[in-house]
């Protein structure tokens, strides 16, 4: 059995897996990530390996903030920071270790440790991976507090531009954040509220990719069938997709290079997800729960719910989208019934089912 970690990266690649072929000690830190989780591992750091694969120099650092993330910064750093993450379609698992997160902090409770991180001159972007409900201020939220702190930190070591780049799945992310985050400045000095208007962006995106909650079945996979000890994997599809405002501060990776659509049409982009994707997903999602079935790919083998769905989009869905030239709702919408056919992501329709009131206005 072969551990993650640098010191196999060889080993592995011997047994068919691909591994980083670039030095990931000439990277530099310049963006500093809060909330790795597997969809940041599973997606932002897979195309910012992909362009590191390419010769870009860009490294992530992670920021665990609270005390959850110990576990994560445990495992990583005993792994070099390495990991794998396990593309599943239907046809099979194909495993591959990605370098791109070269560092993490655990600052949870240290939030002048944090503040240190962020008014690093070297860093770009401070990328936000917090779920949609670590936005909300109807209460105290030392989250985004710690990140108002911080700025103000980095404001007082120079006031370097930086961009905050909001990588949760909600519309409008990049307002939300900025939202947030003003908001609570204007309780602080008011240089700082000037310094975030001036010299900080919030560029609104696109984030998709369905990555299971990794289980010790996954684990035991990766070993069995790959010969590879990791103790925190990350599965997903193989489909992803990130669509950006391109209003980057500093400087940013050359994401497009390796898939990522830079457009200032992210409000179309986000309606085709929010009506056809998503709103297939809740369709199906109480039914399916209902009839008992577990997996979103069993339901799509029945006839009658694939056709339910298939009318859905045609004929409720698509009449409501302003067509994104170049990319046809129609072709959105059969790439949306291909990726819930997919067997070997396991996708739960209890997964669906979750927080579903947040989903209706």
């Amino acid at each position: 059995m072969t551990a993650v970690a640098k010191r196999n990266l060889g080993a592995i690649a011997a047994l068919g897996v691909p591994v980083p072929r670039y030095d990931r000690e000439t990277l530099e830190v310049r963006i500093l990530h809060v909330g790795v989780g597997g969809f940041h591992r599973a997606h932002m750091a897979v195309y910012t390996d992909d362009v590191a694969a390419e010769g870009g120099g860009w490294g992530i650092r992670g920021a665990g903030l609270l005390e959850a993330d110990r576990r994560i910064a445990d495992t990583l750093l005993a792994q070099d920071c390495l990991y794998t993450v396990i593309e599943r379609d239907s046809d099979g698992s194909r495993p591959r270790v990605v370098g791109s997160i070269v560092d993490f902090a655990f600052v949870a409770g240290d939030a002048e440790g944090f503040a240190r991180l962020v008014a690093d001159p070297n860093v770009s972007i401070l990328s936000l991976t917090i779920t949609e409900g670590g936005y909300s201020l109807v209460s105290r939220n030392p989250t985004i507090e710690t990140i108002v702190s911080a700025l103000d930190a980095r404001r007082r070591a120079g006031g370097h531009p930086l961009t905050i780049l909001s990588c949760d799945n909600l519309p409008g992310n990049g307002d939300v954040a900025r939202d947030a985050i003003t908001a609570v400045a204007e309780t602080r000095p008011a240089d700082l509220h000037g310094y975030i208007e001036s010299a900080c962006t919030f560029p609104n995106s696109m984030v998709d990719r369905i990555t299971p909650q990794t289980k010790d079945d996954d684990r035991a996979w990766l070993r069995d069938a790959a010969g590879i000890e990791d103790g925190w994997p990350v599965v997903c599809e193989t489909f992803r997709q990130w669509v950006v405002e391109d209003r980057f501060a500093a400087g940013r990776p050359r994401w497009e290079d390796v898939g990522v659509l830079f457009t200032d049409r992210v409000h179309d982009w986000e309606l085709y997800k929010l009506r056809m994707l998503n709103a297939a997903h809740s369709c199906m999602a109480y039914l399916m729960a209902l009839a008992g079935v577990v997996y979103v790919d069993e339901a799509m083998a029945i006839p009658a719910v694939r056709r339910y769905l298939e009318q859905l989009l045609e004929t409720e869905a698509i009449p409501t989208l302003a067509e994104i030239p170049g990319y046809p709702a129609e072709d959105y919408a059969a790439t949306v019934l291909r990726r819930f056919e997919n067997s070997g992501v396991r996708d739960q329709i209890a997964r669906l089912c979750i927080d579903g009131t947040a989903k209706f206005p």
